[in-house]
C-alpha cells in the first residue's frame, strides 16, 4: 500500500467517484454536512482516508468525494492506495464521533449537554429550523463555536432542574444561552419558572410551555419534534416580554393564519455563523 496527501479537484472527485462501484448507499445529510465545512473553510486535514483497492475501486471516501464535487471547492486529503480489496468490510464499522465526544476530546465540561445547547444556537442563528427538526452544526463548526460562544456554560446550571420537567434539557440550555442576549435577569426567571411552575398567572405563556413540557415527559409515546419545541419556547418568551396571556400555546402551521419562525424577541440572528471558523 501506498500513502500520500493530496488535493483533490471536483474533477478528480467525480472522476473517481465512477469507480465507486458496489458501495454502500449515498446518504445525502452526511454529504451536505461535508460541504458546509468546506465551503466555510472550516474542513480540514484530519489523518481521515480515501481508501484506493488495487483495481482502482473506491472503497471508502465517496461522501467525502461527492461533497468535493458538488462544492466545487478543491480539498487536501490523506490517499491509500492498493488497499486489498476483501478488506472493504471491515472499514466503517467502529463508532462515529458525536459533537459531544468532539468538545469532550478538547476538555469541555459537560460536553454532551453543550454540543447539544449549541445546536440549538447554530440552528438559530442559520435560520434551520423547520416545525420538525433543526439543522445540527459539523463536529468541525461546533468546536468554532464554543470557542465563540464559550458563555454557554453558564446556561449549564439549569440542566439539573429542567430533567424534572423535559424530556430534553439541552434544549433549554440553549435557549436560556439565546434569551440571555437580550435580557440575563429575564433568561433566567423564565427557566426558573418553566421548572418551578410556582407563582404565575394561569395563562402565562410560560406555565403554558411547561404543561406541554410535563406531557411529553409523562407520557412515553409521545414526542414533540424539536424543530416546533424550538418555536414554543420562543412564543412563549415573546409572548411574556409583550405581557400577553393565552389559554393555549401553539403554532399554526396551516391556513390564513399559519405562522412563520417568530424569531426571539431581542436576540437577532447572526448572519456571519455561516461562515464560522
Amino acid at each position: 500500500m501506498r500513502a500520500t496527501i493530496e488535493k483533490i479537484t471536483p474533477e478528480m472527485a467525480r472522476e473517481w467517484l465512477l469507480r465507486n462501484t458496489d458501495n454502500r448507499p449515498l446518504t445525502k445529510s452526511v454529504v451536505s454536512v461535508i460541504v458546509e465545512a468546506l465551503t466555510s473553510g472550516s474542513w480540514q486535514l484530519n489523518g481521515a482516508t480515501i481508501k484506493i483497492a488495487a483495481n482502482g475501486r473506491v472503497l471508502d471516501g465517496q461522501h467525502r468525494l461527492s461533497a468535493i464535487a458538488q462544492s466545487g471547492v478543491t480539498a487536501d486529503s490523506l490517499v491509500v492506495y492498493g488497499v486489498d480489496d476483501d478488506a472493504f468490510t471491515t472499514i466503517d464499522i467502529g463508532k462515529r464521533r458525536t459533537g459531544g465526544d468532539t468538545l469532550g476530546a478538547f476538555g469541555v465540561q459537560n460536553a454532551t449537554i453543550v454540543a447539544a445547547a449549541l445546536g440549538v444556537v447554530y440552528a438559530y442563528h442559520t435560520g434551520r429550523i423547520s416545525t420538525y427538526s433543526y439543522k445540527r452544526p459539523p463536529n468541525a463548526v461546533l468546536l468554532s463555536m464554543y470557542k465563540r460562544y464559550g458563555e454557554i456554560e453558564d446556561s449549564i446550571q439549569w440542566a439539573h432542574p429542567m430533567r424534572r420537567v423535559a424530556k430534553t434539557a439541552s434544549m433549554a440550555v440553549g435557549m436560556h444561552h439565546l434569551f440571555s442576549q437580550a435580557d440575563a435577569f429575564e433568561a433566567d426567571r423564565f427557566i426558573s419558572d418553566l421548572t418551578s411552575g410556582a407563582m404565575m398567572e394561569p395563562n402565562d405563556p410560560v406555565l403554558r410551555l411547561r404543561d406541554q413540557l410535563m406531557q411529553e415527559k409523562l407520557v412515553r409515546k409521545l414526542t414533540i419534534p424539536s424543530g416546533y419545541l424550538i418555536w414554543l419556547y420562543a412564543k412563549a418568551w415573546n409572548l411574556r416580554r409583550k405581557g400577553r396571556s393565552v389559554r393555549h400555546l401553539r403554532i399554526r402551521l396551516i391556513g390564513p393564519k399559519a405562522e412563520a419562525f417568530p424569531g426571539i424577541d431581542g436576540v437577532p440572528a447572526d448572519p456571519t455563523l455561516r461562515g464560522i471558523r
